[in-house]
């Protein structure tokens, strides 16, 4: 039996649902959103540089994308595998764990891009 093909289109539509729901669904994906928002606003308000924002971007697509992947295994191993067992826990753990890596590494560049600009504007501030 051959499956059915997707237009492109369809498949785009597929995929921004499964977005959405993630966002609807996930707590973990609320946070991530409201983390993204508020550095989004702050890049805006200190005027990051084009780089800034591709650098900002990246990390945050790459932490929302580790978090939906983080959501999915999760969704299909508690399909699979309803009750507890620690095996599952296991690749639960590090299916976080990447989530966790991803976040650290976006924090940290978060950090070295921002904080020097709150530094110059507190200082341009208390002067």
């Amino acid at each position: 039996m051959s499956r059915p093909t997707q237009t492109t289109w369809q498949s785009f539509k597929v995929a921004t649902l499964g977005i959405y729901q993630f966002l609807l669904s996930d707590y973990h994906g609320k946070v991530h959103l409201s983390i993204a928002t508020f550095t989004c606003l702050s890049g805006i308000y200190l005027g990051l540089s084009k780089i800034e924002w591709l650098i900002v971007a990246l990390c945050i697509g790459m932490v929302f994308s580790a978090e939906m992947i983080n959501a999915a295994i999760e969704k299909l191993c508690d399909l699979v595998q309803p009750k507890f067992d620690a095996r599952v826990k296991v690749i639960k753990d590090i299916s976080a764990g990447a989530v966790l890596v991803v976040s650290l590494i976006a924090g940290i560049t978060g950090i070295a891009i921002f904080l020097p600009k709150i530094i110059t504007l507190t200082r341009a501030l208390t002067q």
